[in-house]
């Protein structure tokens, strides 16, 4: 601080600062009169200079004794140097001359060290005898520049080139130097023989000189006619001269002279001759450098005067500054310095700077400009260097000068990199360009605040010094003449002169403030001068050439003194301050109401401007926004930042809002100008800020790890991000909250960073693993392309500039930061950094990026020659690692589809170039009907996972990642799955069955999935294999060798097959395959040549009992004109009583489009629901013609009328529409998977890619990338297969493969684990392929993928009402095989092996068994007093018959069985539920039931249940969801169970353990009932339709079949495939009641359900007989022909008697009535077997009847009752169904 100290000394001494003005004009005028020889005290007393510091208070205020230590350079603070001079103590031993002679670094270790060890001098230098090195300039210049001396004595003796005058001393002066009349050098010797050396055009009689004739010689005028010769040629004596009698004559006005030729005229001094004979005055004034200021002129004379605040010096020609010495600031590379030009003290201001050109002083800081590359700025201090500001930062390229107002205190400055000048306010707050028009490389510039001018100069291609006013209005080139590198400039405001500097020219020259008078000061003697500054009589710069600043007098450039020398440090800015040199006047903007910044402009003149983001208002003084300035968002750990960026000033930053633990990512939404932020601290979220409320709320916290990069789409209003930990890429649709992964499964790659391109629908990520790379892609993760391959080594940040509508990316690794198009079809370099960048934006046209652990943002110029780099270094706390940046740039974002109601996108809308695609969640997809909405999706892929709980498909490879991907966890479950089976033992794969090791690879299938035999290895060391090894090692099914297909590679199945034959039960097709032979003419292709069904397979002819069909049908002739179309082409209602058909369907049908086979009642079109698959009955409800639109008023309005701007709807729907544009109504993209996407959104064959056409209409599938993709191993990152496209290689697989996560990587396709299956069976994985097998029972068809069962061919059950029907496709016909006016049918199953068909009727309690072959010794038997059974299912294995109880006092389950004729309830079910479906797996003994609760109207919800088939271990299988399943399927061989939702219209799926639930089947038509056969579901549906679903293939497809029958249901499949052999556990048994299988064996119940061992007797039930509900189930068989006869004769011989007392009984009640007037009669009859008719003979059969059985009632009232009450039920559930 004492070096503040020296300056506050100083000023009160010297007065030489500004803030003493005010000081100065209260000095008594006899101070300023005394001159520089008195000292003013701070009272205003004037004491002698030689009083001060003398040990007495001659101020009575004794500020002429304060800080002598100063003055006398007194030790420790300060050093006194050997030639007189004073420096400051810090300069001692800095290795730096500032003393000048060395002295200050004398008896230094290092100076020592110097003279011992003398090092080789340069070219352009002098070496002194003490091996000192100095400039050669310095060598003979009269200054003492080695410490020795020896450049002034032996440095003279040399002979030394001089372009002067030399003097004798050896200097070398100027040549006009020579006889100027003051002696320049030292030992005078440029004065001596003056005489003749003086110019002729100097030899005048004004000067009273005579010119010899041989003009050349000049001699005084009085010496001529002296009579003695002076002239050489004697020319100055004539014979004239004796006369002497001109002058006597001449009439001159002042004098006259003899002269040779005759008497003439002469002028005293100060005049001059204007003719022969008078004289005139001279205007002295006019003579260049007659006064050093101002100047009068007199008759004869003049007299020079001086400004206020200077002194006349008694050369009356000097003027002296009055009130102290001026100090002069300088600029060394680093450092700043102050020097006082009087006392000559030396001291510094500021150190350790990064590279300072410019510097200037107005008395209370000083400033500078640092152009050092990411310093660039302008800079001030305190006059001691403290309290250092930063006031510009921003928009400066190489500011090299600068100039402070002094008036208004702002700060002008060039720039050669920008191109400009430009003006701040005095702390920088607001700043702007004031001139850039023609503009090269400015370097120097001056003001005259008092004229309100200001001049620059310019070293660029047209160098100039140029003039304008303050404000850089009236601009103009001042000097352009005979200049080429102006550098510094000086305005002497006293004189009026501007000075400069000329490096090239090595020149010093001045011309007046207008124009005129232009005048060369030095020229040759300076080296290489840079900056200048006047004061006084002198001039003061710096010469690079000596690395000094030197002085010389401002008018002759005598005098040259050298002030200040560096070592080897160039001197930049040179500024002289005094207060005198600032004079006070009025500031004409202090009151100028001026909105941003006042200038001078011209003389008590101002204007009024603004920064470069406002512009000037009319009124001229305002300023208004034109663009929002662009802010940057700075994170680091938990701070946040906001930086205000401007194009030029100061960064303005804010502190944000502490959101976040830790920040890892940033990302800006300018819609609604808020910033998203991942927290990747404890908790993983991501938070939304408002940045013009500040309010911050999270938005995202499930299923998140560490968020690493984020983008933000604002056209569909999306977030993307990408997540370290999950490896993958998602987005979050910010209009709907809906959320989608877009990238994963990467093959252990990790994005990086990841980029958008909204307007091209382009996502751009980069991700490492082994290498890095960055690929190119649409934004929903299609259409990959590689796009930067090599090179790279990460970490990598990305970012989107769409100024340069490039990809700037940044790598932490190499230290580069380079850049792609936006097609990523290029690589082009930006900078070459040594540092590592970590985050990078951009604003406008700069790219800013952070490097890691550093505190410092750097921004640069993206367009341009601009190479320099910025910062800015934020005060953020330590241990940062990175800080992350995001721009913050508000703009009106661009129309699109997706901002209008999403584009009618139901979750995630995406941009893709002009148009869009909606896209779904996490398991949904898209409905195909209108790809907008998104359902549940129908099955997962097979790089999904289903979350059986949660009910959503997840990528697979967040299976088991440590994270809760599904809602309810599922993910995370059984990660690690332990064997079961105790040692020993083997777990197969699909049920964990434990079997013997002993049993693996035995080449014996023991597991139900194969799995025992897979991976086995025999003697060639490959899999084991159980057909045929091809020589490639794969293995094929046997019946594929010799088939007539190549199926291994090399072909070898099919050599040597001359000689096959087949085995005696099997068909050989014309290929030479073999298959069963019973599939020959089955109305199936088996062959794969068709040849098996061939011309001899002829249709059977229909039986005499069947009506043959017009379409070759056979059915039953009963079914003939019942006014159903059982045929299907309504030939059996042809030539009944209505022969009408339309098109296949009645006239009271409507026909399907979509499948015109189906044909439902006329009534169902338009009643709200849709039956047909594509739900055409639905469409075309409204009243308006196809051509018209339909208001939401129901109005219509022709279409054309859409969109008008005029409500012709009358509620504006018309019009409402139009928010989004025609264009982006249609903008809608169909799919193009498997297809290149053109720009203009039409979608083309990848093979026209790249192929030299241009197939896009514009353009986009050529150019760009296309000529060097693929072309080498650099631009073939691909594995397998490469297509160039525009944007760069696209890589692909062969069949068998699939590209892994990398993009470029091929694996194989794994297809065994697709979804849906690709075989349909059994799958085996192989390299690049697969096989596939099938279960025992069923055969490999010749598609290789499906299964055939064995055995007979299939036939179906179905239920019409009170009528079975079995349909049989091998011969093609239908037949009824139970008819009976009964109640409907309520359930139907069947057991293939025995041949029994079963089937309940509700409304009369009973179970029937039926013969399907009708064996005579089979009598149909049936059930009765079961009370109302529901659905049933058979255990074909041991014959049990399960079936719902639904009478409300008994709902259960039970089982029963005919055989043993026993009933058991098994499980209790809900009072107010219903058992809506019912299956068995007898092989896995396990039943199967969902429960349907409908407790809110028209939302039922169904639970699924798995128990042990004795009703034990219930689990709930499938959890409450909504819907109503009608149907269930056991798939025993997978142990997976099928079930069918008709309130839904789905079937789905899931696991014997509940996992794996999965929907698979969507829009089906109200399912009822379910069944698998071989590799489909069959289901019912309404209206007479059976369905049929495949379950493998590319797609699960649905098929519909019209039974021609509207009430059939119940379907059941035959085919022994159904109901494989199984042990029946019940053999033997030895149960009291009723035996049922176990998990083990079986298991004996009673009939109350209750569990006893065999043999144990069970507990009478103690059922009522008087109670109907507690009636046991009795077990009855049909009568057979025969006995219904004579069973007839014996009822007729019953009813006959009972009869006729029951017409007695009813005439005695009559009379009774009468007399008693009342009248009630009940009469009860129970007839065990009503309603139950006969079989199709139709003939009367007597009833069978047990004593005692007989109870009377009447069953018409017991029927009607009954009936009544539960057809209302039924009609409930229908309503709600």
């Amino acid at each position: 601080m004492y070096y503040r100290h020296v300056l506050l000394v100083l000023c009160w001494t010297s007065c030489a600062f500004a803030f003493l003005d005010s000081l100065f004009l209260q000095l008594d005028a006899s101070c300023t009169q005394l001159g520089s020889d008195v000292f003013a005290c701070r009272n205003s007393k004037c004491v002698p200079r030689e009083k001060r510091c003398d040990g007495h208070a001659d101020c009575l205020d004794s500020s002429d004794e304060e800080d002598c230590e100063v003055f006398f350079c007194r030790e420790p603070h300060y050093f006194r140097c050997a030639n007189n001079k004073c420096v400051s103590a810090t300069f001692r031993c800095d290795k730096e001359n500032d003393c000048g002679d060395f002295s200050d670094e004398a008896d230094c270790t290092d100076f020592k060290y110097t003279l011992a060890h003398p090092a080789n001098c340069s070219s352009e230098e002098w070496q002194c005898v003490d091996h000192l090195c100095i400039p050669k300039d310095f060598v003979c210049n009269g200054e003492n520049d080695c410490l020795d001396g020896t450049d002034e004595t032996l440095g003279c003796t040399l002979n030394m080139e001089c372009d002067g005058f030399k003097c004798h001393n050896g200097h070398c002066l100027p040549l006009e130097w020579r006889c100027d009349g003051l002696a320049d050098c030292q030992d005078k010797s440029d004065e001596l023989d003056c005489d003749s050396h003086v110019q002729p055009k100097d030899c005048t009689l004004e000067n009273q000189k005579f010119l010899c004739s041989d003009n050349r010689t000049c001699i005084d005028l009085k010496n001529v006619c002296d009579g003695s010769y002076q002239c050489p040629d004697k020319s100055d004596e004539a014979n004239s001269c004796s006369t002497r009698k001109g002058c006597s004559t001449k009439h001159c006005s002042h004098t006259c002279v003899d002269l040779p030729t005759g008497a003439t005229c002469t002028c005293p001094t100060g005049y001059r001759r204007i003719n022969d004979a008078d004289c005139r005055d001279i205007n002295e004034c006019e003579e260049y450098g007659i006064c050093d200021q101002k100047c009068h002129n007199t008759p004869g004379s003049y007299e020079c005067l001086c400004d206020p605040r200077y002194l006349l010096q008694s050369d009356k020609h000097t003027c002296k500054v009055v009130g102290g010495e001026a100090l002069m600031m300088f600029s060394t590379k680093t450092e700043i310095r102050g020097y006082f030009l009087q006392s000559e003290l030396l001291f510094p201001v500021a150190q350790n700077l990064k590279q300072v050109v410019g510097v200037n002083f107005d008395g209370h800081h000083v400033y500078w400009t640092d152009i050092h590359v990411e310093h660039e700025s302008l800079v001030r201090s305190l006059e001691d260097g403290s309290e250092r500001e930063l006031l510009v930062t921003a928009g400066l390229g190489a500011p090299e000068d600068l100039a402070v107002d002094w008036i208004t205190g702002n700060i002008y400055f060039t720039d050669s990199e920008m191109q400009h000048l430009g003006v701040c306010t005095n702390d920088g707050s607001v700043c702007t360009v004031l001139v850039n028009k023609d503009i090269d490389k400015p370097r120097a510039i001056a003001l005259h605040p008092s004229d309100g001018k200001m001049f620059w100069s310019d070293w660029g291609k047209k160098p100039e010094i140029a003039k304008s006013n303050m404000d850089g209005t009236e601009d103009y080139s001042f000097v352009s003449n005979d200049i080429h590198w102006p550098n510094g400039l000086a305005i002497d405001y006293p004189n009026e002169r501007l000075y400069w500097t000329d490096g090239k020219l090595m020149t010093l020259e001045s011309i007046r403030l207008d124009g005129t008078d232009r005048r060369m000061i030095l020229e040759g003697i300076v080296k290489h001068p840079y900056a200048i500054s006047v004061f006084e009589n002198r001039l003061y710069w710096s010469d690079w050439a000596t690395y000094s600043i030197q002085s010389c007098d401002k008018f002759t450039g005598k005098n040259h003194t050298t002030l200040v020398k560096e070592k080897r440090e160039y001197i930049y800015g040179l500024h002289v301050f005094h207060s005198a040199l600032k004079p006070q006047m009025v500031n004409p903007c202090k009151n100028s109401m001026c909105s941003d910044i006042c200038m001078i402009s011209g003389a008590n003149r101002y204007s009024c401007a603004c920064p470069l983001h406002k512009t000037l208002s009319p009124d001229q003084h305002t300023c208004k926004e034109v663009t929002k300035r662009p802010l940057v968002a700075v994170a680091a750990k938990d701070v946040l930042v906001q930086i205000e960026h401007t194009d030029l000033g100061k960064q303005s930053i804010v502190a944000l809002p502490t959101v976040a633990k830790e920040i890892g990512a940033l990302a800006y939404d300018p819609s609604n100008h808020s910033l998203f932020i991942s927290d990747i601290g404890n908790v993983k979220r991501i938070i939304t800020v408002n940045l013009n409320t500040g309010l911050s709320q999270p938005l995202l916290s499930d299923n998140l790890g560490e968020v690493n990069a984020m983008s933000f789409d604002y056209l569909g209003n999306n977030l993307y991000w990408s997540d370290f930990d999950r490896k993958s890429v998602e987005i979050l649709s910010i209009t709907t909250m809906s959320r989608k992964v877009i990238l994963h499964d990467l093959g252990g790659e990790i994005p990086m960073s990841i980029a958008l391109i909204p307007e091209e629908g382009a996502l751009f990520v980069a991700l490492i693993k082994d290498k890095v790379h960055i690929d190119r892609m649409n934004m929903d993760g299609t259409m990959r392309s590689h796009v930067i391959e090599s090179g790279l080594m990460g970490p990598i940040a990305l970012h989107y500039d769409g100024l340069l509508d490039r990809i700037i990316f940044a790598d932490a690794g190499t230290g580069h930061i380079e850049s792609t198009s936006a097609q990523g079809d290029d690589r082009h370099g930006f900078k070459a950094l040594r540092t590592t960048p970590v985050s990078v934006t951009s604003l406008r046209d700069e790219i800013f990026w952070t490097n890691q652990r550093s505190k410092r943002i750097y921004w640069s110029k993206s367009t341009g020659n601009f190479n320099n780099n910025k910062k800015i270094t934020l005060d953020l706390p330590e241990g940062i690692d990175v800080i992350h940046l995001a721009a913050i740039t508000p703009f009106k974002v661009p129309p699109h589809a997706c901002r209008v109601n999403n584009a009618n996108c139901s979750h995630i809308c995406i941009p893709k170039m002009k148009a869009f695609e909606c896209a779904c969640p996490v398991g949904m997809a898209l409905n195909p009907r209108d790809n907008s909405t998104c359902i549940k999706k129908t099955v997962c892929t097979s790089d999904e996972f289903y979350c059986g709980s949660s009910d959503v498909c997840i990528p697979k490879a967040f299976k088991c990642n440590g994270r809760k991907d599904c809602l309810l966890g599922e993910d995370e479950e059984q990660c690690k799955i332990e064997s079961h089976c105790p040692r020993g033992f083997f777990q197969c794969n699909n049920d964990g069955k434990c079997i013997r090791e002993a049993l693996v690879c035995d080449l014996h299938f023991d597991c139900t999935d194969k799995s025992d035999e897979r991976d086995c290895r025999d003697a060639r060391g490959g899999p084991e294999c159980d057909g045929h090894r091809c020589s490639d090692g794969n293995c094929i099914d046997e019946r594929f060798v010799c088939d007539g297909e190549i199926d291994c590679v090399d072909g070898d199945d099919e050599q040597q097959c001359q000689s096959s034959t087949c085995a005696a039960n099997q068909f050989r097709c014309a290929s030479g395959a073999c298959i069963p032979k019973n599939w020959e003419c089955d109305h199936e292709y088996d062959c794969a040549d068709m040849s098996d069904e061939h011309a001899a397979c002829k249709p059977k002819a229909c039986a005499t009992n069947q009506f043959t069909c017009v379409n070759g049908i056979c059915i039953d002739k009963s079914l003939k004109c019942n006014e159903i179309d059982d045929c299907g082409d309504y030939s059996d209602e042809l030539h009944c009583l209505d022969d009408s058909v339309q098109d296949g369907c009645r006239p009271n049908e409507f026909q399907c489009t979509s499948d015109t086979s189906m044909c439902i009642p006329e009534t169902a079109k338009c009643n709200g629901t849709s039956e047909c698959p594509h739900h055409e009955d639905e469409a075309g409800c409204s009243d308006c013609h196809v051509d018209e639109f339909e208001c939401s008023n129901k109005k219509c309005v022709p279409r054309m009328w859409i969109c008008d701007n005029h409500d012709d709807c009358g509620d504006n729907s018309d019009e409402s529409i139009c928010n989004m544009t025609s264009n982006a109504i249609s903008q809608k993209l169909i799919p193009c998977d498997d297809g290149f996407r053109c720009k203009s959104g039409a979608c083309i064959d990848f093979r026209l890619v790249c192929n030299g056409d241009e197939d896009c209409h514009d353009g986009s599938d050529e150019n760009g990338a296309c000529q060097t993709s693929c072309k080498s191993h650099t631009s073939n990152p691909c594995d397998q297969k490469c297509q160039p496209t525009p944007n760069g290689p696209m890589c692909g697989c062969n069949p068998g493969f699939i590209l892994a996560g990398d993009g470029q990587t091929c694996k194989d396709a794994l297809e065994c684990s697709r979804e849906p299956p690709i075989c349909s069976q059994l799958c085996k994985e192989q390299i690049g392929s697969y096989s596939c097998s099938c279960y025992d029972g069923y055969v490999i068809r010749a598609d290789k993928t499906s299964c055939k069962s064995t055995g007979e061919t299939l036939s179906m059950l179905f239920a019409v009402n009170n009528e079975i029907r079995q349909l049989k496709q091998a011969e093609n016909s239908i037949s009824v095989l139970h008819h009976e006016d009964t109640p409907k049918i309520s359930g139907l199953d069947v057991s293939i092996a025995d041949n029994y068909a079963y089937f309940s009727i509700e409304e009369s309690g009973t179970i029937h068994r039926l013969n399907l072959v009708k064996e005579p010794s089979k009598k149909r038997q049936y059930i009765s007093d079961l009370g109302r059974p529901q659905k049933l299912a058979v255990d074909w294995v041991t014959k049990n018959i399960y079936f719902v109880e639904a009478e409300t006092a008994m709902k259960s389950i039970q089982v029963c069985n005919f055989d043993q004729e026993r009933c058991a309830k098994i499980i209790d079910t809900d009072p107010h539920s219903q058992v809506s479906a019912l299956a068995v797996d007898a092989n896995n003994k396990y039943i199967f039931y969902a429960v349907t609760t409908w407790w809110i109207f028209n939302n039922p919800q169904s639970v699924i249940y798995k128990a042990n088939m004795d009703g034990k271990n219930i689990h709930e299988l499938v959890k409450t969801t909504s819907g109503y399943v009608t149907g269930l399927a056991v798939d025993y061989n997978r142990k997976v169970l099928y079930y069918a939702d008709q309130h839904l219209n789905t079937i789905s799926r899931v696991n014997y353990d509940g996992d794996d639930k999965t929907l698979i089947i969507t829009n089906v038509t109200k399912p009822n009932g379910l069944s698998l056969f071989e590799d489909h579901l069959y289901f019912m549906s309404p209206y007479g339709y059976m369905g049929k679903c495949n379950l493998f293939g590319l797609q699960r497809t649905c098929s519909m079949f019209r039974l021609n029958a509207y009430a059939s249901e119940f379907l059941s499949l035959v085919q022994i495939s159904r109901q494989p052999n199984a042990t029946n556990a019940c053999v033997g048994h030895s149960c009291s009641h009723i035996c049922v299988p176990h998990d083990f064996g079986a298991t004996c119940l009673c009939e109350n359900g209750k569990t006893v061992q065999e043999n144990e007797q069970c507990e009478e039930s103690g059922r009522s007989a008087s109670s109907a509900s507690d009636k046991r189930p009795r077990f009855q068989a049909h009568p057979s022909e025969e006995d219904t006869t004579s069973s007839g004769a014996v009822i007729f011989g019953i009813l006959i008697p009972i009869l006729i007392v029951m017409i007695a009984f009813g005439i005695f009640y009559v009379i009774k009535k009468r007399h008693t007037g009342k009248f009630n009669v009940s009469m009860r009859f129970h007839n065990p077997i009503y309603g139950i008719q006969q079989e199709e003979e139709r003939q009367d059969h007597a009833v069978l009847l047990n004593p005692g059985e007989h109870e009377y009632c009447n069953p018409v009232e017991v029927f009607n009752k009954t009936n009544s009450r539960r057809r209302s039920e039924d009609s409930l559930m229908k309503l709600n169904d």
